[in-house]
């Protein structure tokens, strides 16, 4: 009896799952067929973490709404966009993943700030046949999936890391000590940090790998004063903890540069770090005051806005809803399969966050990393790098 109970049970379990296969794929092919009919409105998602200082990617993207729309729309269609805030939350996400997959009018979805989010999410969209466009995800494993509809507008961290190793050994550092945050993100850039300085003739003395959540960074940071000689900081590191940490090495005793990568481009470290994160040097993707013209008129567009200056979140929504729409525009249709393709073909579109072109597996081409320092309470613009 108990064995022709489980039999029904797994029997039940298999049919629930065929019934699901098939509920997305049809769901696929129906969002190709609406796509196809072109009669609609165009329907993007948007999943980020509006709560955060980040938000800002919501202001960028509402302006190029706003103005693809006041010139007669994308194809002629009127462009809607759907905000969902994920909270920084994997379960949250999922579950709007799972929203806007269910969507046979939604083409595409913009977003995800983090890596950890972006990976179990990037799944759900390939199969659901949507273009998922990450501006913050940079780990690898993003997009050495195989995935076709799937792309990040920001360098890898193997681009990061060997830029942020060349700009090491330009600033003549010659013993290098690494902070990384013990997830994908902050393993992932320091591991392409230390290879590349290893390549040139930096020495790494010490790496060692933290908990965001610890709370407790000052007894490395004493114990690398006590017992090593070194005349830099690489931080492969997030917020808020990035700024507890330059707080605590600042506080016993710690006076060498301290430089990082993208994960500390917010103004959350000048407000939770204070006169202590001053001097330190952080990676971006985007500065308003980088010497381009798409970037002065985009400054203006946003000031005349917002009243204030673009960070690099709102930059890339900019950057992001564009993108779209050109690529929408140069495949005549809204089929996601064929914007993908569009993607992939596409090299060198200006964008204010700079050139655009994407490999055959999602990756951004050519774009520029930029460095920035904090100075007398505000981001700086430093210096420009090669596009790698």
């Amino acid at each position: 009896m108990w064995t022709r109970k489980i039999q029904s049970f797994i029997s039940l379990i298999a049919v629930t799952f065929l019934l699901g296969a098939c509920s997305k794929t049809d769901v696929a092919s129906e969002r190709a067929a609406r796509a196809e009919k072109g009669v609609s409105d165009i329907v993007v998602g948007v999943s980020w973490p509006f709560s955060t200082e980040k938000g800002t990617l919501w202001e960028g993207i509402s302006l190029a709404q706003d103005e693809l729309n006041g010139s007669g729309g994308v194809l002629g269609r009127k462009l809607v966009l759907i905000k969902e805030d994920d909270k920084l939350s994997v379960d949250k996400a999922k579950m709007i993943a799972e929203k806007f997959s269910s969507n046979p009018d939604m083409v595409a979805v913009i977003g995800t700030l983090n890596s950890y989010i972006a990976i179990p999410t990037a799944p759900i969209y390939e199969r659901a046949g949507m273009v998922f466009l990450s501006q913050g995800s940079s780990v690898s494993k993003l997009t050495s999936q195989g995935y076709k509809n799937v792309f990040r507008m920001i360098p890898g961290n193997r681009d990061v890391g060997e830029m942020l190793a060349d700009y090491a050994k330009s600033k003549k550092y010659k013993h290098v000590l690494i902070y990384c945050v013990n997830n994908d993100y902050g393993l992932d850039l320091a591991n392409a940090f230390e290879q590349r300085a290893n390549a040139i003739g930096i020495e790494v003395s010490d790496s060692v790998p933290y908990q965001a959540d610890s709370g407790d960074y000052k007894s490395v940071m004493q114990h690398w004063k006590d017992f090593y000689s070194f005349d830099a900081i690489f931080l492969a590191g997030s917020l808020p903890e990035g700024a507890q940490i330059i707080r605590a090495a600042r506080e016993v005793g710690i006076e060498v540069p301290i430089f990082a990568g993208d994960g500390l481009d917010s103004l959350d470290l000048i407000k939770l770090g204070g006169q202590a994160v001053e001097s330190t040097e952080v990676t971006s993707f985007f500065h308003p005051n980088a010497p381009a013209p798409a970037v002065r008129e985009f400054n203006e567009k946003f000031f005349k806005r917002y009243n204030k200056f673009p960070d690099t979140s709102a930059a890339l929504g900019y950057d992001a809803v564009r993108l779209l729409a050109h690529a929408m525009t140069r495949a005549k249709t809204t089929v996601p399969k064929k914007v993908a393709m569009e993607l992939h073909n596409l090299r060198g579109w200006p964008g204010v966050t700079g050139e655009h072109g994407f490999d055959d597996a999602g990756n951004v081409l050519n774009k520029i990393i930029i460095m920035q320092v904090v100075r007398n309470g505000k981001f700086e613009y430093s210096t420009i790098d090669l596009k790698h």
